[in-house]
């Protein structure tokens, strides 16, 4: 398993107001490429424009997947284009194309399935949170927020950060609550207190 407890619960509480730039580090861990590669190679398929079928792949994994993490790691990966072929069409004489990525491709595509499902199932269960009304609202996610949209403000002015000398905690005065709703700001607690309060049928 690539998310460790302590990733999971950093993604589910937003991460501690620290930000992840990327999740490709994830993508390249052997451990995902290595799930991936297995479940593209499992299935005979065909080749893409490379002629390399999924049989001569499981034949090449101990030398493969090194090559793709590295390309990953270096940001240095490249997809190929992608072979084409006709398919008969059901209950018509026309055919359709079909596109065949490489079996490489096919093993990056998997391995970032991998992590954009996982980054999901927690997103998705934020949005739950706002179905039960008002008790299932995490009550640190409106300051959790303010306090982002504070930090792209002070970094569009051009602001030392929240941690530098002086400058330490000014953020919450110089952009206040009021300032955000004077701005048409919404606060999650207050939509879901009114949803609460005046159920709609």
């Amino acid at each position: 398993m690539v998310w460790t407890e302590r990733m999971l619960a950093a993604l589910g509480r937003g991460n501690d107001a620290r930000q992840w730039h990327t999740l490709i580090d994830k993508v390249f861990s052997p451990k995902t490429l290595a799930l991936a590669f297995a479940s593209v190679t499992k299935r005979d398929r065909a080749a893409g424009v490379d002629g390399i079928t999924t049989q001569a792949m499981r034949q090449r994994e101990a030398e493969e997947l090194p090559v793709i993490e590295r390309l990953l790691r270096e940001d240095r990966y490249e997809p190929q284009p992608v072979r084409r072929v006709w398919i008969e069409k059901p209950g018509s004489r026309e055919k359709r194309p079909l596109g065949i990525p490489t079996v490489r491709d096919r093993i990056v595509q998997q391995a970032l399935r991998t992590i954009i499902k996982r980054v999901n199932s927690i997103t998705r269960g934020w949005a739950n949170s706002f179905r039960g009304g008002v008790q299932n609202v995490p009550k640190s996610l409106d300051p959790w927020v303010r306090m982002r949209l504070r930090s792209i403000l002070r970094k569009r002015d051009k602001r030392k950060g929240r941690d530098h000398g002086r400058d330490h905690g000014r953020d919450h005065n110089r952009y206040p609550n009021a300032w955000f709703a004077e701005r048409g700001l919404v606060f999650l607690i207050t939509i879901t207190h009114d949803s609460a309060a005046s159920p709609t049928k």
